[in-house]
């Protein structure tokens, strides 16, 4: 039997014996004083089937973990964290009551009978699953240094499709931002920087696709839209108005996202420039009262001044001092 740690401590001494019932639970028990360890919750309908799991011990930490597989009238085969009262992971392949499970003794593989006439055989691959996840998590770590090492060098190439595949966009829009701020801008380019407008003329359907959601998030802020607005005129320049239409996006709901994109880049847009003409129009009113200004300044007589103080001294009121 395997050693519990329960909620009192761990249980040793007799072991322990495990349950399933047609209340939809499964029950942990010590044999030690007959009482209930652990209540797991999750089935949908009667527990019919329950059995350990041969695990193996975790490199590193000295200790085998406890779980165990229970099979339902729910048509789930389930495998639970025996310590932590969690469900590990819901086995779903079976359309009726699943009547019988069993376990090999030393590969953990599952085998599932239900009554529709189906068995069901399920393999433990939670170790390749775990390598894999590390062995990804450690590319993410070295293409972020990547993408790092490509912004300081100004290799804008590298770096614009490692942002655009990592989903960077905050780094994106920094290094957009650098290059539009540019002073002086390069002669003749679209961005301010000529070897950016040579990436974005040369980006694939999905890039693009890519870049366009970048570019409707950044141009629903007022603070990022100019930066937003001056690589989405780089990239209209770039490609004929027919490219944008026929982006080869995948799938049916790939063509309405790219649909949804440009309408809102559209909506945006149109926004800015009736925000930008409001404020020519308001410019035009300061420019006219400050001419205003100056024509009555050029009317008035050199001695104006002299005039109103004298008037101003007139109009004062006399104050007796007793």
């Amino acid at each position: 039997m395997p050693a519990l740690q329960a909620d009192d401590g761990p249980v040793t001494s007799k072991g322990v014996i495990l349950t399933g019932s047609g209340d939809k639970t499964v029950k942990i028990w010590s044999l030690a004083d007959y009482t209930c360890v652990r209540t797991f919750e999750g089935h949908t309908n009667s527990v019919l089937k329950v059995y350990w799991l041969n695990m193996p011990e975790e490199q590193g930490k000295g200790k085998k973990p406890v779980q165990f597989a229970s099979a339902g009238g729910d048509g789930l085969v389930k495998v639970w964290d025996a310590n932590s009262g969690e469900t590990e992971c819901t086995l779903d392949n079976h359309e009726d009551r699943v009547w019988a499970l069993a376990v090999h003794p030393e590969k953990n593989t599952i085998v599932s009978g239900s009554g529709d006439s189906t068995v069901s055989f399920w393999n433990d691959t939670s170790s390749e699953t775990q390598a894999a996840a590390s062995q990804a998590a450690l590319q993410l770590v070295e293409q972020e240094q990547e993408l790092q090492n490509h912004i300081r060098a100004g290799s804008y190439r590298e770096a614009i499709t490692l942002a655009l595949q990592l989903n960077h966009p905050g780094r994106l829009l920094s290094l957009f931002t650098s290059v539009v701020t540019k002073s002086p801008p390069d002669h003749g380019s679209l961005s301010g920087v000529k070897a950016v407008d040579e990436v974005l003329g040369s980006l694939s359907d999905e890039q693009i696709f890519l870049l366009l959601l970048r570019l409707r998030d950044w141009n629903t802020n007022a603070r990022t839209a100019p930066v937003a607005q001056k690589i989405l005129w780089t990239l209209v320049r770039s490609y004929p108005a027919s490219k944008f239409s026929h982006l080869s996006v995948r799938g049916a709901k790939g063509q309405k996202s790219l649909q949804e994109v440009l309408h809102a880049l559209k909506a945006y847009t149109e926004r800015h420039y009736k925000r930008v003409e409001e404020l020519m129009d308001e410019s035009y009113l300061v420019e006219y009262t400050l001419q205003e200004m100056d024509s009555l300044a050029l009317t008035l007589p050199e001695d104006s001044d002299d005039i109103l103080m004298n008037e101003a001294g007139e109009n004062e009121d006399a104050i007796m001092v007793g």
